[in-house]
């Protein structure tokens, strides 16, 4: 029988990585950006709507490999996601998700309202996994996770880091005065 050991469980990109070795930076520490007296791991909790094997869009693909890279920099990094599979540690990556219903598709009004809930239920999650260890940074992913990321950075005391990785408006061309539209631009602002 032979066994084989994947490198990476992100899908595969639409670009040229760069060459291994080519760009090397020192661990991230915890307190410092180099070493520090205890040597302790940064604890990075980020938040996304999709990681693999659930992927919508170039979003799951980014974060998976951030979250492999930080890693491999000496990262302890945790991703709280949506999907029914329970926890799994995918190529140094801890995974934690949140079970939820099907994404609603071609209504705006119950996609934003079951973006709430997903965010409802990340929170919970987070609570439980800040409770078992504890998080130096919050990193969310666009505005989907937006609301529960920041609240689980402000109830811990933790810096919030925030990437958008395209915004409402420029998606329709500046066009989002009408709602439900009008209500994302809000969340990106915020």
């Amino acid at each position: 029988m032979r066994t084989t050991v994947a490198l990476s469980v992100c899908p595969p990109a639409r670009y040229r990585p760069l060459r291994p070795g080519s760009v090397t930076s020192p661990p991230i520490w915890r307190g410092t950006h180099s070493l520090s007296a205890d040597r302790t791991p940064v604890r990075l909790l980020i938040l996304t709507w999709e990681y693999p094997p659930i992927v919508e869009g170039g979003l799951a693909r980014h974060v998976c490999k951030l979250a492999e890279n930080l890693v491999q920099q000496g990262v302890e990094v945790h991703v709280l996601t949506r999907g029914a599979r329970a926890d799994e540690i995918r190529a140094g990556v801890h995974v934690h998700r949140v079970d939820e219903p099907a994404t609603p598709r071609g209504d705006l009004d119950a996609f934003l309202r079951w973006i709430e809930h997903m965010n409802a239920d990340m929170d919970h999650a987070g609570r439980a996994l800040f409770a078992d260890g504890g998080f130096d940074v919050v990193h969310g992913h666009d505005w989907l996770v937006a609301r529960s990321a920041a609240a689980l950075a402000r109830r811990f005391h933790v810096p919030y880091l925030t990437t958008v990785h395209a915004t409402e408006y420029g998606r329709h061309q500046g066009r989002v005065e009408q709602p439900p539209a009008s209500a994302i631009p809000g969340v990106e602002r915020w």
